[in-house]
C-alpha cells in the first residue's frame, strides 16, 4: 500500500488529510477544527474516528500553537492514541526549556528547530514505533525556518 498524508494548516487550527491508496482502493479524508464551537472533547472524538476508519494509515497532524508554554497539559490528549506525527509551529520557546519538560508518552523526544521567545520554534512528535531521524543537510536563509525527518514507516 502506499500511504500518503497532506497537512494544511491556519492559525491555531489543526487541519489533517489523510489518504490511503492500494490495490483497487482510494479514500481521502479531512479534518479541521477551524469552527469556534468545536471544543477539545470533540475534537478528540472526531480525530479518534479519523484514527479507527484509517487504523493501517499513519495521520499527521499540524498546528501552529502561538506559544506552547502554557498550552501543553490541554494538547497531550488530543494527540495520544490519535495522531502518530503531530508538528508545532510558532512554540515560542528557546534553549531554556529542555525538551523533558514536553515528553508525551508514546511519543520519541521531540525533534526542535528553535529561537527565541518572540517567536519561531518548531517541534516535531513522532510515535516512538516509527523509526525516524533528522536530515540536516538543508541549509535556510536565516529568515526561513524548516526541519526535515525522514521516518521509515513500515508497510501493514
Amino acid at each position: 500500500n502506499n500511504l500518503s498524508s497532506r497537512i494544511f494548516s491556519w492559525q491555531n487550527n489543526i487541519y489533517i488529510e489523510t489518504s490511503k491508496h492500494g490495490a483497487g482502493s482510494s479514500s481521502n479524508e479531512h479534518f479541521s477544527n477551524n469552527s469556534s464551537e468545536q471544543n477539545s472533547e470533540q475534537t478528540i472524538e472526531t480525530l479518534f474516528s479519523l484514527k479507527t476508519k484509517f487504523k493501517d494509515t499513519i495521520i499527521f497532524g499540524y498546528l501552529n500553537i502561538n506559544s506552547l508554554q502554557n498550552k501543553f497539559d490541554g494538547l497531550k490528549p488530543i494527540i495520544i492514541g490519535n495522531i502518530d506525527v503531530f508538528v508545532l509551529t510558532e512554540t515560542k520557546l528557546d534553549d531554556t526549556f529542555d525538551n523533558k519538560q514536553f515528553r508525551i508518552e508514546g511519543f520519541s523526544a521531540p525533534f526542535r528547530l528553535g529561537r527565541n521567545r518572540n517567536g519561531g520554534d518548531i517541534m516535531v512528535y513522532i510515535r516512538d514505533d516509527i523509526l525516524s531521524r533528522i536530515l540536516d543537510k538543508h541549509n535556510f536563509p536565516s529568515e526561513i525556518e524548516g526541519i526535515f525527518i525522514d521516518l521509515y514507516i513500515p508497510s501493514t
